[in-house]
């Protein structure tokens, strides 16, 4: 076997970044060593253990690491169970004397896809497109005589042995319905027992197709997807919402200090968000939700539930109409000193407790703030579960009971994720409200107040996501060093100046 990638880590209590540590189905191809000398220096006692946490764990486990012989290096060797899972992989190096944490380190790596199993060379790609539409198309259209069907059985005393064996009436070479294959009248029964028996099969076939007819329906939806504060679909079929998600965010108006804190501002704060969706111009309709908790909202660098505008990643609480729920993914903790402290810090006093009921990569808070690090005094450290540290004041200038004083005489308050959302039940009005919603033609542009961002799911006019596929493969040509544009002929295409 080659030699393994080494990566190598000091310990630091900056969480840092590994860069890429491997691809998704990869065994045994890297490795990270730590420098743990630095921290180890008179402390013979002490030992390291890390544990990792996968995109999408809710508790990390531990990891295999190995000291290098008698030096102050740990070596991890990442296994397929690290890199099973494409997305942000978090490391958590901690400095243990039996069961105390005395220091701790974050690293953050990422795991790339990997290509899937090996397919069929492909086809054109507008071609495939084309045949895909017409093949969907061609299946929507077994059902479009569906209820002339359903009369002509109805009409007649056929038997329901047809309907329970799954077989369907097909019209003949003189218009007339037949059976197909060894469907047959029962000739015993009366007038009045062929119209029962023919309803009992009505009803079977009627049931079948229903359920056929509705699949049908949401396969060949083609669907666009976006999101943002104010976001825009210039390709939308006008139609009921395939999806239409409300979420939230919370932001400060600066960066909090423990002597200049920062309120914290949520979507919703007033009591309702209103979404507006409209075709850009003169048309438009209105959706209003209650928020009695606001919606808010923290950034995340990734495993978030909604992506704004800018591409930036959130964990908030959301109202999704499609499903009729509301979500709660964040809560409000007042930081107080009955809380189990402890101190640690380099550079800082830094006091850091565990929150019940959170598990969070990031925190806002009034007083503090995680862009400052954790080795600034004002910042903050949330380590993706449930500790979170505070730099309270420059190194050995402050005890315990000072942090704990602060805390009793201010009003310290942070917004963190829940471990477990939330979800309760939206009124039957705003349900309805929201049924009541269509998307424009071909244009459609939605909004949220007080802050809120939304992400539409739609259902897209082919036509013109197949225009602009032509436009994208045969934008134009050249011939005699004149420009010919793409026009539509029958049966192929034609070239005009």
């Amino acid at each position: 076997m080659a030699d393994k990638i080494t990566i190598t880590a000091p310990f630091s209590q900056e969480t840092r970044t590994l860069g890429r540590i491997g691809r998704v189905g990869e065994n045994i191809a890297r490795q990270i060593v730590f420098d743990c000398s630095s921290v180890l220096a008179g402390r013979p006692n002490a030992g390291i253990v890390c544990v990792i946490q996968r995109p999408g764990d809710k508790q990390p486990y531990a990891g295999q690491l190995v000291r290098e012989g008698s030096t102050s290096n740990y070596r991890l060797v990442l296994t397929s169970t690290e890199v099973a899972v494409a997305g942000s992989v978090r490391f958590e190096l901690r400095m243990v004397d039996g069961e105390e944490i005395l220091k701790a380190a974050i690293y953050t790596g990422t795991v790339a896809e990997s290509l899937p199993g090996i397919g069929d060379t492909p086809e054109d790609p507008i071609a495939d497109a084309l045949n895909r539409l017409e093949n969907a198309i061609a299946e929507a259209g077994k059902y479009a005589d569906l209820d002339a069907r359903l009369d002509a059985i109805e009409a007649t005393g056929l038997s329901a042995v047809g309907a329970a064996s799954g077989q369907v009436p097909t019209a003949d070479g003189t218009g007339e319905w037949a059976w197909k294959a060894t469907i047959g009248l029962d000739t015993t029964l009366s007038s009045a027992g062929k119209a029962a028996d023919a309803k009992v099969a009505g009803d079977a076939i009627r049931a079948v197709a229903n359920t056929a007819n509705t699949l049908s329906a949401r396969a060949n939806v083609l669907s666009g997807s976006v999101s943002g504060a104010s976001i825009t679909a210039t390709d939308s079929f006008a139609a009921p919402f395939v999806r239409l998600r409300v979420c939230g965010k919370s932001t400060q108006d600066g960066t909090p200090l423990p002597t200049a804190p920062v309120p914290i501002v949520s979507a919703g704060d007033g009591g309702t968000v209103t979404v507006t969706v409209s075709d850009g111009a003169n048309n438009s309709q209105t959706l209003t939700m209650q928020t009695p908790n606001a919606l808010p909202g923290i950034p995340v660098a990734s495993g978030g539930n909604y992506t704004d505008e800018n591409g930036q990643q959130w964990v908030c609480d959301e109202v999704d109409l499609a499903r009729g729920v509301r979500v709660q993914r964040i809560t409000k903790i007042k930081v107080t000193s009955s809380l189990s402290w402890q101190k640690t810090g380099n550079n800082v006093d830094r006091y850091f407790a565990w929150f019940s009921g959170i598990y969070t990569s990031n925190v806002l808070c009034t007083h503090f703030s995680t862009a400052l690090g954790s080795e600034t005094v004002g910042g903050a450290i949330a380590n993706q579960n449930n500790l979170i540290g505070f730099a309270y004041a420059a190194k050995g200038t402050t005890t315990l009971d000072d942090f704990k004083a602060f805390l009793d005489a201010n009003d310290v308050y942070i917004w963190a994720a829940l471990a477990t959302p939330v979800e309760t039940a939206l009124s039957a009005a705003e349900i309805a409200a929201y049924k009541a919603l269509t998307t424009y033609a071909p244009t459609t542009v939605i909004s949220a107040s007080g802050g809120a961002g939304a992400e539409m799911k739609y259902q897209r006019d082919v036509n013109i996501v197949i225009k602009n596929l032509e436009d994208v493969s045969h934008p134009f040509l050249f011939i005699n060093g004149d420009k010919m544009v793409p026009v539509h002929a029958v049966g192929d295409r034609a070239w005009q100046r």
